[in-house]
């Protein structure tokens, strides 16, 4: 349910720019998946035991940092899903080429298809 709500957050934007608005409300879902992850016993070991070293093993504080860096650790995530389907989109899109009696398609790896036309 929440990454639903988070999907629909990321679509909702005015000129291929985020809102300030949805940046909060997109923000809020994060925590809000934070705390269900936290409250279901999901942690991730990585990020506890950073947030445990910071917060010089005092695990009450621990837990504090440990949702920040987990919204923090999500939203890289989106930012790096979203640079990849940029990426992928602009190398992907096929450019089809006539050169020499072949069809010339653009793979995503830059690297280039050859087929023989009819």
């Amino acid at each position: 349910m929440v990454f639903k709500k988070i999907k629909s957050l990321f679509k909702e934007t005015v000129s291929g720019v985020p809102h300030p608005a949805i940046d909060r409300k997109l923000e809020e879902a994060l925590y809000e998946f934070v705390v269900a992850e936290i409250e279901s016993g999901t942690r991730r070991p990585g990020l506890w035991g950073k947030a445990l070293a910071n917060a010089q093993g005092d695990e009450t504080k621990a837990k504090g940092l440990y949702i920040q860096y987990r919204v923090e650790s999500l939203e890289d995530d989106q930012k790096i899903m979203a640079n990849n389907s940029a990426t992928a989109k602009q190398k992907i899109s096929p450019a089809k080429h006539k050169k020499e009696g072949k069809d010339i398609y653009w793979q995503a790896s830059g690297g280039s298809k050859a087929k023989k036309t009819k």
